[in-house]
Formats: C-alpha cells, sequence, structure tokens
C-alpha cells in the first residue's frame, strides 16, 4: 500500500504541480478532502486545491517541483520538495522581479482508494518572499 500510496503522491506532483494537467488534481483529490493547511480558511475541495496553486503557477511560469524525499508510512505520505522557478508576475504583493527562486517545503497527505483525502503543508514562506524582495 505504501508504494502505490507514493505513486498517488508522485503523479500529482509531477501531473499536476510540474505540467498543470487540471484533469489530474480533479482525479486524484477526493471529493471529501481536507486542507489542514489551506491557501484560504474554509477551502477545503477539488477546487481550492487549484486555485491554491494558480497564484504560484501565475507569478512562476516555468516552476518545478522537485521530489527531493519521500515517506511513506501506512495511509499517510511525506514529501520533502524543492521548487526553483523565475518570479514573471505579482505574488504576495510583490511586483514581478525576475528573479530565480529556490525554496524548500514539505507536505504530508492521506491516501485513500488512490485519491488524497487529507494534507498539511509546511513551508518558509519568509524565506520565498525574502528572495523575491532581495
Amino acid at each position: 500500500m505504501s508504494e502505490a500510496n507514493k505513486a498517488v503522491v508522485n503523479r500529482f506532483v509531477v501531473e499536476f504541480q510540474c505540467k498543470r494537467d487540471v484533469s489530474v488534481c480533479l482525479e486524484l483529490t477526493a471529493d471529501d478532502f481536507v486542507d489542514h493547511t489551506p491557501w484560504e480558511p474554509g477551502q477545503d475541495d477539488k477546487q481550492s486545491v487549484i486555485d491554491g496553486h494558480r497564484p504560484l503557477f501565475d507569478a512562476f511560469p516555468d516552476l518545478w517541483f522537485h521530489v527531493v524525499q519521500q515517506f511513506s508510512e501506512g495511509d499517510h505520505v511525506i514529501t520533502h520538495k524543492r521548487l526553483t522557478g523565475t518570479h514573471r508576475a505579482e505574488f504576495g504583493g510583490v511586483p514581478a522581479t525576475g528573479r530565480s527562486i529556490d525554496f524548500q517545503y514539505a507536505d504530508i497527505v492521506r491516501v485513500r482508494d488512490g485519491q488524497v483525502v487529507e494534507h498539511w503543508m509546511f513551508f518558509d514562506q519568509l524565506g520565498l518572499m525574502a528572495q523575491l524582495t532581495g
């Protein structure tokens, strides 16, 4: 089960987060999805996952999600990711700078029957903003 759950998460990373295939996000996110670290409070559905990524996709059109490490136990998958890209549009109130960004974060997802049902995310938002503002 652990390997199958990791495969679900890796497909989500590559096909949705890297390649922007929204249909994969819709397929791999459960109808009863709960985000414990939502971009906006109270946003716990498939569309909120897409909407939560949109500011990143818009601001960093070449954003790439690199899987650094991944661990799985039971129905939980922990993924340590490194994100790289170029700041081409406003993000977090900061106008486009053309600067390259490189930051890391980790997330935990719970997978059930081949779909993501819960998500927790941890990242250094201050470090990212420091890269953007110089």
